[in-house]
């Protein structure tokens, strides 16, 4: 079994360490990483969604073993890269699906807005905001050297998704002609999350087969607090 990582903002390879230590041992794990970080330090950043959809296209493609089946945990960001990666698919006629796809911490396509704009934060108020979330490790919010790297990552993907969403927000474009995800899809939200209501259960209108929804507590990274949980319910499409 193949198990595939798509990236929330700021993430590396690393960043799913936490939950993936609880995936069984016989799994295949890939981290897809974009550039300007980890691995990939060297590498300019990307600031439009659609550059990075094709770069993680690519990466799965090398990646992806088409004999084995496949399953994907995606958070926040991540949700993003992974549709518009098989609504791509979709379109040029490919037809390898997942077993399942945990959707964690973003809200369904069409409904996102930002009251808070974090790419166009001071460097200070970003770290304070995202340190409040949970979604910044004490080593980092701590050390002005690590704040100093991590900032520019932050900041080019906080744009991508904010321009990609603004774009999309009020105007519905895939409410015409939706995608529709025909394999079984199981999201997550957060109890505490600014993610709530419509924005969690119109996911349903983007799915062509089972759709389950479950809340956990906690904010918007509360997925590294229910790792066992998340583990699991990947599971369940091999049981």
């Amino acid at each position: 079994m193949q198990v595939f990582l798509f990236p929330f903002a700021g993430a590396n390879l690393n960043s799913y360490r936490t939950i993936t230590g609880y995936f069984p041992k016989n799994w295949e794990i890939y981290a897809l990483e974009l550039p300007g970080r980890g691995a990939r330090y060297h590498e300019p950043l990307l600031r439009n969604m659609g550059e990075a959809v094709l770069d993680i296209t690519a990466q799965f493609r090398r990646k992806r073993k088409y004999s084995e089946p496949w399953l994907v945990l995606a958070h926040s960001m991540g949700c993003t890269l992974f549709f518009e990666m098989m609504k791509k698919q979709y379109e040029f006629g490919i037809t390898d699906l997942p077993e399942r796809a945990v959707l964690s911490g973003r809200a369904a396509p069409g409904t996102a807005h930002h009251p808070v704009i974090r790419h166009r934060l001071t460097d200070e108020h970003l770290f304070d905001n995202l340190y409040a979330l949970g979604g910044l490790a004490d080593d980092v919010f701590h050390s002005p050297e690590l704040r100093a790297l991590a900032a520019p990552v932050l900041k080019a993907d906080f744009e991508m998704v904010e321009v990609f969403d603004e774009e999309e927000f009020g105007t519905k474009p895939y409410l015409k002609n939706p995608y529709r995800m025909a394999f079984p899809v199981h999201i997550l939200n957060g109890s505490s999350d600014s993610i709530k209501g419509h924005q969690i259960t119109e996911w349903e209108k983007f799915c062509g087969k089972e759709i389950t929804f479950t809340e956990l507590e906690g904010n918007h990274f509360f997925m590294f607090r229910h790792a066992q949980i998340i583990s699991d319910t990947l599971a369940k499409a091999t049981a």
